[in-house]
Parts: structure tokens; sequence; C-alpha cells
């Protein structure tokens, strides 16, 4: 509407007007042309289009959510719950349909799956505990104090070179 304001009081040629608002000449004419010759509802509405077919019949679909409510493993499948990559490959084996990654994401949401997603703290934890040893954490750091020690055999990768002995104690004094 504003287009054909601005062509009617500014004398404005069809190309500067669609310039203004981003489009090029043709297309402006193309909508004034509808407007003169449509009800404006119709020119402003498309009408529904109901975009690609699918590529699961409804009753594969259906078929897919129920074994989506099923463990994984009750069909076969070797994993302890769906992810998006098995039900992609469930999907290509069973019905030989490929999609990506975001439509069997999608397929999954409305199949009624909700995610989980590793928390980057355990819920239950103890916020001050935490912090306290965070603390600790930064003081041996500041300190030049090791945090592990190397002649501890979980911190060493390769063979010890250290006495038996020395370990041991070492272990015993961290069991009291």
């Amino acid at each position: 509407m504003a287009a054909i304001n601005y062509l009617e009081e500014d004398d404005a040629t069809m190309k500067e007007v669609a310039e203004r608002y981003g489009y090029t000449g043709p297309w402006l004419s193309q909508w004034l042309e509808r407007l003169a010759d449509e009800p404006f509802e119709d020119v402003v509405y498309d009408e529904h289009r109901s975009g690609r077919p699918p590529e699961l019949s409804d009753e594969e679909y259906e078929q897919f959510v129920e074994v989506l409510h099923r463990s994984p493993e009750e069909v076969g499948c070797d994993a302890p719950a769906w992810s998006v990559p098995l039900a992609r490959h469930y999907l290509i084996e069973e019905f030989g349909v490929e999609y990506c990654n975001l439509h069997v994401r999608r397929l999954l949401s409305e199949a009624g799956l909700s995610w989980k997603t590793a928390r980057p703290r355990y819920y239950k934890s103890d916020e001050r505990a935490q912090q306290a040893w965070q603390e600790g954490v930064k003081k041996a750091r500041r300190s030049g104090r090791r945090l592990h020690d190397p002649r501890h055999r979980s911190d060493t990768t390769g063979p010890l070179d250290v006495d038996p002995c020395v370990v041991s104690k070492a272990s015993a004094r961290h069991r009291q």
C-alpha cells in the first residue's frame, strides 16, 4: 500500500519505489497488477501450499512412532536409548528413507520423545563443597604444588621408576 502512495504522491517511477523496499521494478509491477485485478485479501494472503509429499507413508510413520516408544534393544538395536543417528539408521534400514538429522530430530519430537543432555554439574551436589574444592585447586596452583603425585600408579601412563616401598607408604598415608 505504501508503494501505491509513493507512486501517486511522489511521482516516483516503478523502479525507484521498488528499490526503496529492496525489490525490483518487475516484482512491484506484478503486485500492482494483481491488486488491480484481484481482491486485496487474495493478493495479500497466499493460498495454502501442501509442500513436498512425505517420503514415509502414514502407516510407516505410525509404525515408526510405535517403535520409538519401545526400547531400541527391543527392535534389535544395540543402544539403551534412541538418538538421532540411531533413529536415522533405523529409518534407512527399515523403510529405505533417508532424512537429514534435523528432520529426524523433528520426527522424534513429534513422536513425543524429549531430549536429555549431560549437565555441566551434578544437580544434587553441594554448591559450597564445590566452591571449597575449586578454591583448594586454585591455591595449589598458586603455590606451585602438584595436584597429583606422579609416583602414584594412577597418575602415570608409563612404567614406574620409583621404589615400590615409597609408593606403598604414600598409599598407606592416603588411606588413613
